[in-house]
């Protein structure tokens, strides 16, 4: 299966009860920044949205800024030094600044020369003894001053830059100094991928982004996964198991099968038209409120897709038994319903030609999960479903084995434009296929407009 068709499916069956997957959708196809930032958040929690939000803001509106780059220097420098970021922060924010404002300063220059400290509190107690205006220009001069006491440097010549020249920097600097002071561990490698990001108004590198979001929370291993669907597209079954809290069963063993059985047929049986047929199936017997008894049937069974369905999402009171007579089924549907194997066998698949199957007590041999053989004997069914009547040669001799009054859930559909050979059942309408099964007491049936063809569905007793 394709990066595009797993999402799709995955935002197909739990888009209704993980309305985010769509977003994950748009990272996988489109590497949508605004659905990164949703998943982010989502993933992150209320603790880090803030960060995340300035991040996000940041990259909408950056522009071009050669600036930026002068004032990561400064930032590089403090970065470890929350006191002295603080006072960048608030004096970058400073319209006009006066005396008073350029305590400010010198609390990022004890942050740069900490052994210097008593020469830049005379100096402070000197600029800042009275009130009045310092002008941009004067700030130059006081630097001035500085340099010729404690040298010139790269570090002190780019926060004169910053702190002189009025509107430094047109981008948000309270985003920016909100984000990098809320990171744990603000390190050379993260800020140079911030300001990569931020200074350009290019796309952003998805790496450096990724690196950004993933130092708001090193220990969180989710953003790794999502950074593998949006650059990598691989992870997405991971990504949707972690969105739906790992209540279903289908992610996390389709990710089994897409690994070790990757085929054709596979993504057949994960078509957009299998799918919703059998969500379909599904949400009308919860609609109905019918009880489909302690033996569910379900003939030709193929992959067991219907039989993830039902335990996901119908209280199944017993067992399914899947049938098919392709022996490469079995073990593809053990494998999507593992857990069902594993409980007492509620649910087990077997190679059995459904037209040998007497619905009395049947008795028949399935292969176990290590290769052995066993007999089984089962109860008679209490519902018998076919989703795949089409495929049934002699489907009026098959039918006649099922007894009256059995509880029934039967699909067909009026698809002919293929080249499947095994397609030898269709009918032309709803109308058609009730008549043929003539059932003796109907409780639905239905019509499902697909893409390719109508899917027709009855259900009722024999």
């Amino acid at each position: 299966m394709k990066p595009y068709q797993i999402v799709d499916r995955m935002s197909l069956l739990y888009g209704q009860q993980q309305p985010l997957l769509a977003d994950l959708e748009r990272v996988v196809n489109t590497e949508e920044l605004s659905s990164i930032f949703t998943l982010s958040n989502y993933i992150l929690g209320k603790e880090h949205r803030a960060t995340v939000n300035a991040l996000m803001n940041l990259v909408y509106e950056r522009t071009e800024d050669d600036n930026v780059f002068v004032l990561f220097k400064v930032i590089n420098a403090i970065s470890q030094d929350e006191d002295a970021l603080d006072a960048l922060r608030n004096f970058m924010a400073v319209d006009t600044p006066d005396r008073q404002k350029l305590y400010l300063i010198f609390r990022v220059l004890n942050g740069l020369y900490p052994d210097d400290t008593d020469y830049l509190s005379d100096l402070k107690n000197i600029v800042c003894a009275s009130e009045g205006d310092f002008t941009r220009d004067q700030i130059f001069l006081l630097f001035n001053v500085i340099e010729a006491t404690l040298g010139e440097s790269e570090v002190l010549s780019a926060l004169k830059n910053a702190c002189g020249a009025n509107r430094f920097v047109l981008l948000q600097t309270e985003l920016l100094f909100r984000l990098v002071m809320s990171l744990p561990d603000p390190d050379e490698e993260i800020l140079d991928a911030i300001k990569n990001i931020v200074a350009v108004e290019n796309t952003p590198d998805l790496f450096l982004l990724f690196k950004v979001i993933q130092a708001i929370d090193p220990y969180n291993e989710n953003i790794g996964v999502l950074k593998s669907c949006t650059i990598l597209k691989t992870k997405m079954l991971d990504m949707t198991d972690i969105m739906t809290d790992e209540k279903f069963v289908i992610p996390m063993n389709l990710k089994k099968l897409v690994r070790d059985h990757a085929s054709e047929y596979l993504t057949d049986a994960f078509s957009r038209g299998q799918l919703q047929s059998k969500l379909w199936l599904v949400q009308t017997i919860n609609d109905l409120e019918l009880d489909l008894g302690e033996m569910i049937y379900v003939c030709a069974g193929w992959y067991g897709v219907l039989g993830a369905l039902l335990f996901e999402r119908y209280d199944v009171k017993g067992s399914i038994r899947s049938f098919d007579f392709d022996d490469s089924c079995a073990f593809i549907a053990e494998t999507l319903n593992r857990v069902y194997v594993q409980d007492n066998w509620k649910f087990k698949a077997s190679t059995v030609d459904v037209r040998k199957l007497t619905f009395a007590g049947d008795v028949y041999e399935s292969k176990k999960y290590n290769g052995d053989i066993e007999t089984i004997t089962d109860i008679p069914p209490t519902c018998i479903i076919n989703t795949s009547c089409e495929h049934i040669e002699n489907f009026d001799e098959w039918w006649k084995t099922i007894p009256e009054g059995m509880l029934v859930i039967m699909q067909n559909n009026n698809f002919v434009e293929h080249d499947d050979e095994t397609v030898v059942n269709t009918v032309e309408s709803l109308e058609d296929w009730s008549a043929k099964l003539n059932l003796s007491e109907t409780l639905f049936e239905g019509t499902l407009e697909l893409e390719k063809y109508n899917r027709y569905m009855c259900i009722g007793r024999k």
